[in-house]
């Protein structure tokens, strides 16, 4: 994540949709644009309020790159989101739990071949989570 004035917050899986949250602050006082190194695969990207409601245009998404501009000291929530078959392995990720990036990205459900990138068994839904 760039640059250096922004603070990553918070991280996790979107509450209403198959996407990812991503909170930022910036403490510097200078106003600019935020890159955010997402998985691949995403769909769209928007700025949210903090009851993740989507505010304001589409973001573009170059890659796995996200820009959003940010405000000096501001507070900032970007909501990724992915396509339904595209999930999360619910025994490396649970909703509410914030996790590093690289956890993220080491997780996500390879839909096309039918496993995580780790090995592990594939799920279609979070109803299938292992209790």
């Amino acid at each position: 994540m760039k640059p250096e004035n922004v603070v990553l917050t918070a991280m996790k899986k979107a509450e209403d949709s198959n996407g990812l949250i991503f909170r930022v602050y910036e403490w510097a006082g200078k106003a600019g644009n935020v890159e955010f190194h997402v998985p691949q695969g995403a769909t769209e990207a928007t700025m949210t309020n903090l009851m993740e409601k989507p505010e304001g245009s589409a973001l573009k998404i170059e890659g796995d790159t996200v820009t959003a501009p940010i405000h000096p000291y501001g507070i900032l929530t970007v909501r990724v989101s992915y396509p339904a078959k595209q999930l999360f392995h619910p025994r490396c990720f649970t909703p509410n739990t914030p996790m590093a990036p690289e956890v993220i990205r080491r997780h996500l459900l390879c839909a096309q071949h039918g496993r995580t990138l780790t090995g592990a068994s594939p799920v279609t839904s979070w109803s299938q989570r292992v209790k």
